[in-house]
């Protein structure tokens, strides 16, 4: 049986996670006259046949409730994550070679794992997946080299995982806790970002998948609320007086 025809929020998620609502789905597929029960019944089964995910439920929150539409993460990543490493950095790929370990005053200093973390370095990260939000999405994988070349994650899980638990989903609770904290709204922005563990043999690293939002991503810098974007393969910080030139009225003002 074929399956039914996906309006363009849809098609983009098959490929990345998307925001919106569901009174935007149903006037993408002609159907915002036809009875809500019934159209949001035949947007569930549509989704079901691709295999896409909602967040929150259809059943939850009413008609502007912000949703993001994915799809569930794929069991082995690491072919997709293979081939972008052969493809290398562009405007949606970016590598990342830890998320808050500093490599350089590591290996200069000699100073053990757990005395070397770095503000910035997390900085780093997390500006890129704010970029990726207010831009067009985007893919981050940490514990790759920006020549490609893959690090693993396991060295920095002394300084990413508490009570002795080094282990990869004490990584990634790490990050959303600080995706929680330093972005404005945090908790609103995690669905928008789907992390995967990639097992080679030698280690693990992290391929995340960050889609677009409607509304702005602010990362709180310093006392400060900034936004970022990515111009080619650039993350760029925006001055407020820059962010008309850069943004849609829909994404400014939820229009």
């Amino acid at each position: 049986m074929a399956r039914p025809p996906l309006s363009h929020s849809l098609i983009t998620a098959l490929a990345t996670p998307v925001e919106t609502t569901l009174a935007d789905l149903l006037a993408e597929n002609g159907w915002q006259d036809r009875g809500i029960l019934e159209a949001t019944e035949d947007l569930r089964v549509g989704m079901e046949a691709w295999n896409l995910q909602i967040e929150p439920p259809l059943g939850v929150g009413g008609m502007d409730t912000p949703r993001v539409v994915r799809l569930p993460a794929v069991d082995d990543p690491k072919e997709r994550t293979e081939r972008e490493i052969e493809a290398r950095e562009g405007p949606t790929l970016e590598f990342k070679e830890t998320l808050v370990l500093d490599v350089r005053r590591h290996e200069r200093t000699g100073e053990p794992v757990h005395q070397c973390g770095s503000d910035d370095v997390l900085l780093g990260t997390l500006k890129t997946i704010a970029a990726f939000l207010n831009t067009d999405g985007g893919t981050l994988l940490i514990g790759v080299t920006d020549d490609g070349e893959r690090r693993y994650l396991e060295r920095e899980f002394p300084l990413t995982c508490p009570g002795g638990r080094l282990n990869f989903d004490q990584w990634e609770l790490y990050l959303r806790r600080k995706i929680e904290r330093l972005f404005v709204d945090g908790r609103s922005i995690t669905p928008s970002v789907i992390v995967q563990r990639v097992d080679y043999d030698d280690g693990v690293i992290a391929r995340i998948t960050v889609g677009k939002r409607r509304a702005l991503s602010f990362i709180s810098v310093d006392g400060k609320d900034q936004l970022f974007v990515r111009a080619g393969n650039q993350t760029l910080s925006i001055r407020y007086a820059e962010v008309e030139r850069y943004f849609t009225l829909e994404k400014l003002y939820g229009a």
